[in-house]
C-alpha cells in the first residue's frame, strides 16, 4: 500500500503532513510520545474507515492498540512537559489511574527518577493506602451505628420501664401521668423506628465493606492483567527496534554488496518474517479472544490465514525446483 485514500480534497495534503510527522516521532516514541499521540489524534478522523490500523503500520511503524494508547495518552496529559520526561513506560503505566490518582502520586514521588518497578510499587502502595483508607472509614461508620443504636435500646427499655411502672400504679392515675404514658409510648415507637433504620444503616455500612473488599481483589487482578499487557508492550518495542537494526544492517549489506533491487536475500527474509512475528505472535494464545468473537471477524482471520498458507506453499514448492541446463525441475 503506497497510499492509503482519502475521501476529501483537503485531507490529503494535511494527511500527508500528518503522516511525515508521525514518521519522525516515532523514530523517538520514548521523547515524543504526547506529540506522537496528538498527531495521531488529528489524523485519525482524515483517514477512511477501516484503514487507520494499515496507516499506522505503514507511517509510524505501530499497531493499531498501540497507536490508541498513544492517542489516549495525548487525551489524558496534553502536551504537559512534566509528564513528557518520564518516558514511553512510565507515561502508559500512569494511563488507568484517575486523575486525582495521578496528581497525588506525582506530589508524592518524583517520578521521573523512579525506576519502572519503583513506580509499579508507589501504584500499588497508593492504591492499598486508598483501600485501607475507604475499609477504616466504613468500619468507623460501622461502629458509630452500633453504638448509636445501643443508646436507642438503652432508651428503649428505661422508657419502657417507666411506662410499665406506670400503668402498674394504683387506679385514679392523675392526668399529668397519663400524659406522660401517651408521650412515653410515642417516644417507644419512634426510638423503635430510629432502631429499625440503624440497623439498615450497619448493613449498609457491611454491605459497602464486602463491596470494597470485592472492588480491591478486582483491583489487583487488574493491576496483574496491565502488568502483563505492559511487558508484552515492552517486548514488543524491543523487538520492534531489533527488527529495525536488523533491516538497517541488511541494507548496508546489501548496498556494499551491489545486489540487486529486486533480489530477496536471506537476511531481507529473515527480517521481513521477524517483523511479521513480533506483530502476530500473540495468535496461537487468542484462544479465549477468538471464543468471544462474531462470525464475520473470525472469517477473516481464516481468509487471511489461508492466503498465508497458500503462499507458504508455493514458497517451498519454489525452493524444491531444481535448474539442469535448460530445463526446471519443480519439487
Amino acid at each position: 500500500m503506497n497510499e492509503i485514500a482519502n475521501t476529501n480534497t483537503k485531507a490529503p495534503s494535511v494527511l500527508d503532513s500528518l503522516a511525515m510527522q508521525a514518521q519522525m516521532f516515532a523514530q523517538n516514541a520514548a521523547m515524543n510520545l504526547l506529540q506522537l499521540g496528538r498527531v495521531l489524534t488529528e489524523a485519525r478522523p482524515l483517514i477512511p474507515h477501516g484503514q487507520f490500523d494499515a496507516w499506522c503500520k505503514q507511517h509510524a511503524k505501530m499497531s493499531k492498540r498501540t497507536a490508541e494508547q498513544y492517542m489516549q495518552a495525548y487525551a489524558n496529559f496534553g502536551l504537559d512537559a512534566r509528564i513528557a520526561e518520564l518516558g514511553t513506560t512510565k507515561i502508559i503505566k500512569l494511563l488507568p489511574m484517575t486523575e486525582d490518582e495521578r496528581e497525588k502520586l506525582l506530589a508524592d514521588n518524583d517520578v521521573s527518577s523512579m525506576t519502572t518497578r519503583q513506580l509499579d510499587a508507589a501504584i500499588r502502595e497508593q492504591r492499598e493506602k486508598l483501600r485501607e483508607e475507604a475499609m477504616e472509614e466504613a468500619r468507623d461508620a460501622i461502629i458509630e451505628a452500633e453504638r448509636e443504636a445501643e443508646e436507642a435500646r438503652e432508651a428503649m427499655i428505661e422508657a419502657q420501664k417507666r411506662a410499665e411502672e406506670a400503668e402498674n400504679r394504683p387506679p385514679q392515675v392523675p392526668e399529668r401521668l397519663t400524659q406522660e404514658l401517651v408521650q412515653n409510648r410515642e417516644t417507644i415507637q419512634a426510638q423503635q423506628a430510629e432502631i429499625a433504620r440503624l440497623a439498615d444503616v450497619g448493613r449498609t455500612a457491611l454491605n459497602e465493606k464486602q463491596r470494597l473488599v470485592q472492588e480491591n481483589a478486582n483491583l489487583r487482578r487488574d493491576l496483574k492483567e496491565r502488568d502483563e499487557d505492559m511487558e508484552a508492550m515492552q517486548a514488543d518495542f524491543d523487538r520492534a527496534q531489533e527488527e529495525l537494526l536488523n533491516l538497517q544492517s541488511a541494507q548496508a549489506r546489501g548496498d556494499a554488496e551491489h545486489k540487486p533491487a529486486d533480489v530477496l536475500t536471506p537476511d531481507v527474509f529473515t527480517a521481513a518474517v521477524n517483523g511479521f512475528v513480533g506483530t502476530c505472535c500473540r495468535l496461537p494464545q487468542m484462544g479465549r479472544v477468538f471464543s468471544a468473537m462474531s462470525e464475520a471477524d473470525r472469517e477473516q482471520y481464516n481468509q487471511s490465514l489461508r492466503v498465508l498458507e497458500d503462499w507458504i506453499k508455493g514458497a517451498r514448492q519454489a525452493m524444491n525446483t531444481i535448474e539442469y541446463g535448460e530445463a526446471i525441475f519443480v519439487g
